[in-house]
């Protein structure tokens, strides 16, 4: 009598299989998207061309849902909880520490000058409008806080991918510095198609997109992880992801400078910083990974 056992195709994929398979199908599905884009988008400028790259912020997150539902994971595993509110702080103050330093480092260093404020008949003049000393914090903070919200309702399609799905298995796999690095050029290239277009970088496009951007993500991935392995939860990374884009969009276009190229390479280099040192504190969250 001969037995047979029957076994599931999903449960013959080995874990690297599963990265490899997810690394794959969220760049082809995305970089299509973006060719497609290319062809009916003119201006990277343009309303229409935000609303496809928020639509296209959904790809990782949607792909990642439909990982764990093919290979029955659960869905538990993306860290839906808030344990840790504190965190939450942190990845709001952490982007907007980075940021202000590069902001004022820029005027110091004569690479680059400011029109977002300035002091006035001893008011700040913020965006073109005129605030007291005592108004202006509060006012600048709340819209802060909100804007990361608002961008974390997309941010989070992404982090549902990277930070969610893909980041433990990334280190599990590689190893922790290993791991978060992968993830962040996995990350930063996905970025590729909409950068050549002359998005983020756009006097610096291939520069901007094989290798300042993905550095950048390096540096985004280890804060990013720091603060999703403390906090046992997405939502850090979500409202930090939300606050970087918040910060950006408003700071950099706002930023004139003779050598555009100094505004990028600063930028970069502040985030390539954070990456070294986020280093010790990774490893002391290491242990918050389920082995």
């Amino acid at each position: 009598m001969t037995i047979s056992h029957s076994v599931d195709a999903h449960q013959l994929m080995s874990e690297k299989n599963k990265i490899t398979a997810y690394i794959i199908v969220t760049l082809v599905v995305s970089f299509i998207y973006q060719g497609i884009m290319a062809f009916v988008i003119e201006d990277t400028y343009s309303d229409k061309f935000t609303n496809l790259v928020l639509i296209l912020m959904y790809f990782p997150g949607l792909i990642a849902l439909a990982f764990m539902f093919f290979f029955k994971e659960g869905f538990k595993t993306i860290g839906w909880g808030i344990k840790r509110p504190l965190f939450l702080l942190y990845s709001l103050a952490i982007p907007l520490v980075i940021t202000i330093l590069w902001f004022f480092g820029l005027e110091v260093l004569g690479l680059g000058y400011q029109t977002i404020f300035y002091f006035q008949n001893n008011q700040v003049v913020f965006l073109g409008k005129e605030f007291s000393t005592i108004t202006f914090i509060p006012y600048f903070l709340t819209g802060f806080v909100l804007g990361s919200i608002q961008a974390g309702i997309f941010a989070l399609g992404e982090e549902i991918g990277w930070r969610g799905y893909l980041q433990n298995k990334m280190i599990k796999e590689f190893g922790l510095i290993p791991g978060i690095i992968y993830l962040g050029l996995v990350w930063g290239y996905w970025h590729l198609p909409i950068i050549l277009m002359g998005f983020n970088f756009p006097e610096y496009p291939i520069l901007g997109g094989f290798i300042l951007m993905p550095i950048m993500t390096i540096g985004f991935s280890s804060i990013f992880a720091w603060l999703t392995l403390r906090a046992e939860s997405i939502w850090p990374a979500v409202l930090g992801h939300g606050a970087i884009n918040t910060l950006l969009d408003t700071f950099v276009k706002e930023i004139d400078s003779e050598q555009k190229i100094w505004i990028y390479l600063s930028l970069t280099g502040l985030w390539l910083m954070a990456f070294f040192l986020a280093i010790p504190l990774l490893k002391r969250a290491e242990k918050k990974i389920d082995k």
